[in-house]
């Protein structure tokens, strides 16, 4: 009789319900003193359904983006309603650090209206409240707000958020609004092409507007192309490592890469572009140019090792949202000097427009605004945005100095081994 109860399924979820049940009741009489009521009964569907519709929308705020990150870190979806209506969310990824404690990371969240102050000072008292309840010593978040809203070209303001800034800085700690690009953990400085505004020709600078027109590159054996598939990421991931070698960094992987691919593909929410040459055409048109012999032996030489098709460029974009993201970018050297990145670019940017989105991303750049990929995005003429950076809310001071004094080291230690 014994195991015969314990084998049975509806005693199992019975015992379930009720701790769930228990759960549920101690939140409400802990959080119970808020206008905002924090709810964890809440459907993946209705999640997403909020998060991508509601502003600011971020996809690194969805189950999609947790997918990518597990099992790394550990997702928890939290929902704010206030008279039975959700009024915000965040997706807290959850990390082990030290001594048994864990980070909590809300990435481009929370989604809230962020000029209503009531709702946004509950909302973080609950997150911090849930969070410490799971052992969380920090919860960091780094809200999709600008700061600063300029011209990427005369770098005349086109939107001032300090007022918002300020605000949020009452109730959680600013970690500074650095320049570089590994401070916080979304670059603060980031371009991003206004689809709404002007022909997106006109926007590129004169004497790279060849670049981008068609007969250009077809009269060099280039093309275009959509490339999303398993295959396609696979050649991705080829094409990282040739640009993880010559940059001498540390990028992501095949794995990663396809974790994105299977997380966001049936909802057609990835893309990815690639440039691809035909050596043969290629060689072709170099017999036209003069002093071009030792070119065409270079190209011969590549195409008896690699084959007579080979991509060159690509790029991963993410949608989803009125702002298309471009996550991740990658390049074969020995083609730089034909600059098919610049039509690989615009036709992402071109289709982007046709389907009727806001804002193309180009990602980030440093703030000093004075490197070659703040240059070669500069020829898109998109906006900078200056975003507000990382806000930490600290449940245990000292696990935190020990966190915020150990992280400067290992990120150094990590650059010397990659290297």
């Amino acid at each position: 009789m014994y195991c015969r109860i314990y084998a049975n399924h509806d005693f199992f979820q019975f015992v379930n319900s009720l701790i769930y049940s228990s759960k549920m009741l101690y939140y409400k009489m802990k959080y119970g003193g808020y206008s905002v009521k924090l709810d964890l009964n809440v459907n993946e569907q209705e999640f997403n359904d909020f998060v991508l519709n509601n502003e600011p929308a971020n996809i690194m705020q969805s189950s999609y983006w947790a997918k990518v990150k597990e099992p790394d870190w550990k997702p928890h979806y939290l929902t704010f309603k206030e008279d039975d209506k959700i009024v915000a969310s965040a997706l807290l990824l959850e990390r082990k650090a030290i001594l048994g404690y864990s980070m909590f990371y809300c990435s481009r969240g929370f989604i809230l209206d962020y000029n209503n102050e009531t709702t946004l000072k509950e909302v973080i008292k609950l997150a911090k409240s849930y969070v410490k309840e799971n052992n969380g010593f920090l919860l960091r978040f780094d809200p999709e707000i600008i700061l600063y809203k300029k011209d990427c070209r005369t770098l005349e303001m086109i939107e001032d958020n300090t007022g918002v800034f300020e605000m949020i800085s009452k109730y959680a700690l600013n970690t500074g609004l650095n320049k570089d690009m590994d401070s916080t953990f979304q670059p603060r400085f980031q371009m991003a092409v206004n689809l709404k505004n002007g022909e997106l020709k006109e926007k590129i600078k004169s004497k790279k507007r060849r670049l981008v027109n068609d007969n250009y590159l077809e009269a060099r054996g280039f093309k275009m192309i959509d490339n999303t598939n398993e295959e396609g990421i696979k050649e991705f991931a080829r094409l990282s490592k040739l640009t993880e070698e010559k940059q001498g960094v540390a990028l992501r992987n095949e794995d990663y890469f396809m974790k994105m691919y299977h997380a966001f593909k049936d909802n057609d929410f990835i893309k990815v572009y690639m440039a691809q040459v035909n050596i043969d055409e290629l060689i072709k048109y170099n017999e036209t140019v003069k002093d071009s012999e030792i070119e065409i032996e270079r190209l011969q030489a590549i195409k008896e090792k690699e084959g007579n098709i080979i991509n060159t460029n690509a790029i991963i974009c993410i949608y989803g949202t009125k702002m298309v993201q471009m996550f991740y970018g990658a390049s074969d050297d020995k083609f730089s000097k034909y600059k098919a990145g610049y039509k690989l670019h615009y036709q992402a940017i071109e289709d982007a427009k046709e389907e009727g989105y806001d804002y193309f991303n180009l990602g980030g750049v440093p703030g000093t605004l004075d490197d070659g990929l703040f240059r070669f995005k500069a020829e898109y003429h998109p906006e900078l945005f200056e975003y507000v950076g990382d806000f930490d809310i600290v449940n245990n001071k000292f696990i935190y100095y020990l966190f915020m004094k150990g992280l400067p080291l290992l990120k150094q230690i990590k650059r010397k081994i990659k290297r």
